[in-house]
């Protein structure tokens, strides 16, 4: 009996729901003509049988899916037997059913484990029998329904499989199951970009790239995501410069405004960049936003992001990382707040007749997370600020009054203090008096945002306001002074880097005579810096000790020596060379020294990309190939087979690293079989 409009059937991947076959044929958004459109019984679909502008069916919104005919089951209803679909797919899933019980003498492969037939299902994905796959995966969650690499994987197969539509319902089941596995994320953003959702898309692959600890799938993440964002723009562009159709938003606007719209291209397309949330002060404010050279090599954390995705920095993500403002992508709204839009303009007068009007509007946020405040700081506009301090407005980030939970999908725990620093946006006004306005309210200079952990001494190093960063020290003094972001950097270190079109050495002599001390982070941070001698020269004219074989060896805050920043370093070469070179003025006595985490260089270079040129180099000045590392008691060999690193395993066994050496919990280490540069699945 096959499957024809009428029919009855099962979903193997929304757990064997029911519904009624509405349509069969091609699809103008996929490759193939075996699609099967679906009417679910329950509201557990993703569309009303259309899908991007197109009808192939009519029902009630979230009812219907689109699936491949493989996948699709008939239900026992349609007969007293049990029919099979007639297809070519089916046959496919018949044979690769009796391959698989032959496999292994494991017999009938309903017979199997959930982890057996997950390892099946991933061989299956290695040789491409991607329909062969999904069908063990799909057994394989009937016993585990709520696994989220089983979802994750057959995700996959289904994105392979040009099946975005349950891809995307798959990966939304993974994140679900586990929100902070990076994978569901990913594939949820690749779906969302081949259903042409590309900002939701750009979304969740910069939630991706937060999470995952690899710094190339980080770049390759978020590279990813600022492709989407500019299809999304450029789609709003086509949709803009069409004459038969307009934003649907335009409608909403006062008459006037709509009317200047519609007959000015220029004010259209700044309107077109506020309503994607980057109006064009706030593109502005993320270009300078950072304003520093490339600081990978400093220390851990997010490295610089690709142009275009680097948001200022009190613009936060959430858990820290890279991203875009999660609230702008998901809602991009024009700013229409009266409070906030006087606040922008500066106007105090109108600022003051809002508050007149009602008053407890003066800390809410807007679509950009952004208080009255923070626009009034962004603009340097003292006497509005005071208006609105004197009215109850909270100096420091306020949190937004929605809830999240680790349920709700939507916000897929988006962290609510994801808003601006009044105090940071102030620094990068360069208005003193704005900034000693905040701080004599209460402002909190060593208040951190979430992506690189930096404070307001940071932000006024960055930004290059010499008076502001002296002004700070002068206030706070070395407690700020050397106060680490999350990746270890420290303002001194990073007026050693940062684009500064003042004269840099005065800054650092100011730094320093406020109270800033030369750290190793200091020190490295100059040693990189090989165009401009000039600044290593004055650091060790301010502190003798500022040198590469000093003893004991200089540390950061989080106890890394300098052999430890450069085995962080990307790429390759510049690696190697750093550290061959500190080895030759002094560093070789301190090679197998532990950081406060527990871990040497050759630790910290096994946990960033184990470069084998940089384990055989640091192997040969003395370090312990088989030394423990961090808490866990984790060997070198551990850490590079957990990320299934074979050139790095095969590199550590050739300098003499112990394959039996055991961590804390007795357990040797092993090489994790590498299918994720194959086909990216667990």
């Amino acid at each position: 009996m096959q499957v024809e409009p009428g029919s009855r059937v099962r979903l193997a991947h929304l757990g064997d729901a029911q519904g009624t076959v509405r349509f069969l044929g091609s699809v103008h958004y996929a490759k193939g003509d075996d699609w099967v459109g679906v009417e679910m019984d329950d509201p557990i679909g993703k569309n009303n049988g259309s899908v991007k502008g197109q009808t192939y069916f009519s029902c009630n919104d979230k009812h219907g899916v689109f699936a491949r005919l493989g996948s699709v089951k008939l239900d026992a209803a349609n007969s007293s037997n049990k029919a099979k679909v007639s297809s070519s797919s089916s046959n496919n899933n018949n044979n690769n059913n009796n391959n698989n019980n032959n496999e292994d003498g494991a017999g009938s492969v309903e017979n199997r484990s959930a982890d057996e037939l997950k390892r099946a299902g991933n061989e299956r994905f290695v040789a491409k029998d991607f329909e062969g796959a999904l069908m063990l995966y799909s057994m394989a969650l009937e016993q585990d329904p709520r696994n989220a690499i089983l979802c994750g994987n057959r995700a996959a197969c289904l994105l392979e499989l040009d099946d975005p539509e349950n891809a995307l319902i798959d990966a939304e089941a993974a994140i679900d199951a586990q929100p902070d596995w990076w994978k569901g994320h990913m594939r949820r953003g690749k779906a969302l970009k081949m259903l042409d959702e590309f900002e939701e898309a750009a979304h969740s692959l910069t939630k991706a790239a937060e999470l995952v600890s690899d710094m190339q799938q980080r770049n390759e993440l978020l590279g990813l995501a600022k492709g989407c964002l500019q299809m999304a723009m450029q789609a709003d562009s086509r949709q803009t410069a069409s004459a038969s159709s307009e934003p649907s938003w335009l409608a909403a606007l006062p008459p006037d405004i709509a009317a200047e719209a519609r007959s000015n291209p220029e004010f259209m397309a700044a309107l077109m960049e506020e309503m994607q949330g980057m109006g064009m002060d706030m593109g502005m404010d993320m270009g300078m936003g950072m304003g520093m050279d490339d600081m990978s090599h400093l220390g851990d954390g997010m490295p610089p992001m690709p142009p275009g995705m680097m948001p200022g920095m009190d613009m936060g993500m959430g858990q820290g990382g890279a991203g875009i403002e999660k609230q702008r992508l998901k809602r991009p709204v024009l700013l229409v707040l009266p409070l906030h839009e006087a606040a922008k303009e500066g106007d105090t007068e109108k600022v003051l007749s809002e508050l007149q009007d009602d008053s407890t509007g003066v800390n809410e946020l807007d679509s950009h997370g952004r208080t009255p405040l923070a626009w009034a700081c962004l603009g340097g506009h003292v006497d509005a600020a005071r208006a609105l301090i004197d009215a109850g407005a909270a100096v420091d980030p306020v949190k937004s009054n929605a809830k999240s939970t680790s349920e709700d999908l939507g916000d897929e725990n988006e962290d609510e203090d994801d808003v601006a620093i009044p105090l940071h946006f102030a620094v990068r006004s360069g208005s003193k008096e704005m900034v000693n306005l905040l701080l004599d309210k209460g402002a909190d200079p060593e208040l951190q945002e979430p992506i690189l952990g930096h404070n307001a001494l940071h932000q006024a190093v960055k930004s290059g306001h010499a008076d502001l960063v002296c002004a700070l020290l002068d206030r706070f003094g070395a407690s700020l002074g050397d106060k680490e972001d999350l990746r270890g950097i420290s303002p001194f270190s990073l007026a050693c880097t940062v684009k500064y079109a003042g004269d840099r050495l005065a800054l650092l002599r100011d730094m320093h005579s406020r109270g800033a001390s030369v750290s190793a982070g200091v020190l490295f941070a100059a040693l990189t810096r090989v165009e401009d001698e000039g600044i290593l020269a004055l650091l060790q004219e301010l502190d003798p000790a500022a040198r590469v074989d000093a003893n004991p060896a200089l540390r950061t805050a989080s106890g890394a020596t300098l052999l430890h920043l450069a085995a962080r370093m990307t790429p390759a070469k510049d690696a190697e060379s750093q550290i061959k070179s500190l080895l030759q003025n002094g560093m070789k006595p301190f090679v197998n020294d532990l950081d406060s985490n527990g871990c040497s260089p050759l630790g910290v270079a096994c946990q960033r990309k184990a470069y084998p040129g940089v384990l055989r180099i640091l192997a040969k000045a003395g370090a312990d190939v088989n030394a423990p590392q961090g808490a866990s008691g984790s060997r070198p060999l551990h850490i590079v087979g957990n990320e299934s690193n074979e050139p790095a395993w095969e590199a550590l066994l050739a300098l003499g690293a112990d394959e039996t050496a055991t961590d804390l919990e007795g357990k040797p280490p092993k090489l994790r079989p590498n299918l994720a540069d194959k086909c990216c699945i667990m």
